[in-house]
C-alpha cells in the first residue's frame, strides 16, 4: 500500500550553518510534489516546539513518522520520504528501532501518529520478528495501558488469538493484558482453552493484570 506524500516539518535557528541548506532542498521537494507540504519553526522563537519535541540539535526534519537530526543530502532525505509513504518502509523503521531498544524514539513516533501503532500487528505475526522488537512492543504497551491508543490494536490481537503459530497466540494474549476491554477479556477466557499450555498460562496472567487494574 503507497501512502500519501509526506508532510515534512523543519526546527532551525538563526545561526544554524547547516539549516539554510536543508531548507533549499526540502523546498525544492516540495515544489517536485515529493512531500505535500513543508512547515519550519524557528525554535528560538517557539522554545516550546523544541520542548514539546525534544530537539536537542538542528537542522532537526521530521518526514511522516521519522525524525532526522543534522544535515542530509537531497538523496537522503528522498530515500527516506520513499520509506514513509509504505507500510512496509514503515514497518522496518520500528523494527530497527526496537532492535536496538530506542524505544523512546518509536514512542514518540506514535505520539505523533497514533495510527501507526496497528504496524504492530503485523510485526507481531511476522516470523522475522525477533525477541528484541517483540519485548520492545510490548515494553511500549505496557507504557500506554489503558489508553485510547491501544483501541487501534483490538482487533487485530483478536485475530491473532486464532494464529496458527503458538507463540504468536501468546504474544497476542499478553498485549491484550494493556486493553481495558471486556472484548479482550472474553476473548482471553476463550484463551483459556487454547491447545497450547503456555498460551493457557499467558491467557491466565492476562485476565489476572486486567482484573488487578
Amino acid at each position: 500500500m503507497t501512502l500519501a506524500p509526506p508532510e515534512a516539518t523543519l526546527a532551525i535557528t538563526p545561526t544554524c550553518p547547516h539549516c539554510p541548506t536543508m531548507m533549499e532542498i526540502l523546498g525544492e521537494l516540495v515544489k517536485q510534489g515529493e512531500t505535500g507540504s513543508l512547515h519550519i519553526v524557528n525554535i528560538v522563537q517557539h522554545s516550546d516546539f523544541a520542548r514539546d519535541h525534544h530537539i536537542r540539535s538542528v537542522p532537526w526534519l521530521k518526514i511522516g513518522p521519522f525524525v532526522l537530526q543534522g544535515l542530509h543530502s537531497k538523496q537522503e532525505i528522498q530515500t527516506w520520504i520513499a520509506r514513509s509513504q509504505s507500510e512496509a518502509g514503515i514497518m522496518a523503521y520500528f523494527s530497527e528501532l526496537l532492535s536496538t531498544g530506542e524505544l523512546n524514539s518509536v514512542s514518540h513516533s506514535l505520539a505523533l501518529s497514533p495510527d501507526l501503532i496497528r504496524l504492530f500487528i503485523p510485526l507481531l505475526s511476522s516470523e522475522e520478528t525477533n525477541i528484541n522488537v517483540r519485548l520492545g512492543m510490548a515494553a511500549i504497551l505496557e507504557d500506554l495501558a489503558g489508553q485510547a491508543i491501544l483501541d487501534n490494536l483490538l482487533e487485530g490481537l483478536l485475530t491473532l488469538l486464532k494464529h496458527e503459530n503458538a507463540r504468536v497466540r501468546g504474544d497476542a494474549a499478553h498485549f491484550l493484558s494493556f486493553l481495558k476491554s471486556t472484548n479482550a477479556v472474553t476473548a482471553l477466557q476463550e484463551c483459556l482453552n487454547d491447545p497450547n499450555s503456555e498460551v493457557r498460562e499467558i491467557a491466565q496472567e492476562s485476565l489476572e493484570a486486567i482484573s488487578a487494574n
